[in-house]
């Protein structure tokens, strides 16, 4: 293998690197995958590669990783947030990728890559909270996230994450697009309007209720003074 300056050991295989493992460890507790080693792009993340750290806490995929093998970041109790980059290429998280990351408290999706989660990819991450599922993940595998005690999907209700989060009993917190914030928007500023409307037409009625009183009086008065 060879290793690059930042401790990342990889591998170069039919034009593509390979992360294979990392011996950064004691040196940093953020590790951002690469991009291109030996101006090759880095597509896979191998089995095992971080299993065990004890202390990275961030890890950052970039959009040219297509591939997080089983285990690659399987107990790195340590870690607590992980951000998949947005990408034209798809993505497969495969089974137990980051099984039993006991601290992990965040997880960022990509809005815009279509995204694959394995069968206990997640498993027992028990510090994991509120999660966006975006339209972008087509699939959740079986106990994709069990375990995880203190998880809220945040999604809608036509993706796959409503699909897992109601058979699994995980509770929901339904995302609100900017479309439907607009709608929202529009419809206060519409009931505004009707409400001033209303009030504006109650005082024209008022006025004009005191106008003809008004008008009344006086005419009564004329009658009793031509008396």
């Amino acid at each position: 293998f060879r290793e690059t300056d930042d401790f990342f050991r990889y591998e170069i295989s039919d034009g593509e690197a390979v992360i294979i493992s990392y011996a950064g460890e004691r040196f940093s507790t953020k590790a951002e995958i690469p991009e291109k080693l030996e101006g090759f792009p880095v597509t896979t993340i191998k089995e095992s590669a971080f299993y065990g750290n004890q202390y990275l806490k961030i890890i950052i995929v970039p959009g040219c990783v297509k591939t997080i093998e089983q285990y690659a970041f399987g107990y790195c109790t340590d870690l607590t947030d992980v951000v998949f980059e947005d990408s034209e290429e798809s993505l497969i998280i495969s089974d137990y990728a980051f099984t039993h990351c006991t601290d992990l408290r965040e997880v960022i999706f990509s809005n815009k890559r279509k995204t694959e989660i394995g069968s206990f990819a997640f498993e027992n991450c028990i510090r994991l909270g509120k999660t966006t599922i975006p339209s972008s993940v087509r699939k959740i595998g079986f106990e994709g996230f069990s375990g995880c005690e203190q998880l809220i999907l945040i999604t809608d209700d036509s993706d796959e994450g409503a699909r897992y989060a109601s058979e699994h009993n995980i509770p929901v917190s339904f995302e609100e697009s900017d479309t439907f914030s607009f709608i929202i928007i529009l419809s206060a500023v519409a009931i505004l309007l009707c409400i001033i409307y209303c009030g504006f037409r109650i005082m024209i009625k008022r006025a004009d209720k005191k106008s003809d009183k008004a008008e009344e009086n006086s005419a009564d008065k004329k009658s009793d003074d031509s008396k």
